[in-house]
């Protein structure tokens, strides 16, 4: 979807382009959060503007790591920090690029409950905040109610497109509510006919 490797069959349009990491700009969240260990969260935060041959400011780099409430851990390597600090990090690398879109592959899958929480409420914050178009994958059903405002969901390999369900509730969203609970059960249901065992 940003425009790193040819699909093989299909195409993806950004506002009627093929995505082009030249014109458009995307900032990149993985599973891991591949923080360089020699370099502290600030210079962490900073290397994605480095790659493309800028650098951010004092000023900017402080708004970025305060938004993710890393604030006074500038000087803090990875190894001294906890797995939610090190996603943080990773989201303020991400922004700090000031992107267009920002893809992210299953950011909080290897966290705890609380810890993961916590994020998917920062994340809305930050998302309320700055308005950029993010793409979340997860395997997480109740994840992607609570933040998604469509859900598109896979068939098994070779995977296509099954179904795109949009969520029309207003944030934030009460996951022991109805509503919420009845999003919950019709993605359960359409992942049921694609996988019998659940």
């Amino acid at each position: 979807m940003c425009g790193l490797e040819q699909p093989t069959s299909g195409r993806v349009l950004i506002k009627g382009e093929p995505p082009n990491p030249r014109v458009q700009k995307f900032g990149v969240i993985f599973q891991e959060e591949s923080l360089l260990p020699w370099r502290d969260v600030k210079k962490n935060v900073e290397f994605g503007q480095e790659l493309v041959d800028r650098k951010l400011s004092e000023e900017l780099t402080a708004k970025y790591i305060s938004m993710v409430g890393l604030s006074g851990f500038e000087n803090y390597y990875p190894h001294q920090i906890s797995g939610g600090m090190k996603k943080r990090v990773a989201i303020a690398r991400a922004l700090a690029v000031e992107p267009d879109i920002i893809m992210m592959d299953e950011p909080f899958a290897d966290l705890d409950a609380q810890t993961r929480w916590i994020l998917q409420k920062e994340l809305l914050a930050i998302w309320q905040k700055l308005h950029k178009t993010v793409i979340f994958i997860t395997h997480n059903v109740e994840e992607a109610v609570f933040l998604g405002q469509y859900v598109a969901i896979l068939t098994k390999r070779p995977a296509s497109l099954k179904s795109l369900i949009e969520i029309n509730l207003p944030y934030p969203r009460d996951r022991l509510s109805p509503p919420f609970i009845s999003f919950r059960e019709k993605i359960i249901d359409v992942l049921r006919l694609e996988i019998p065992s659940i």
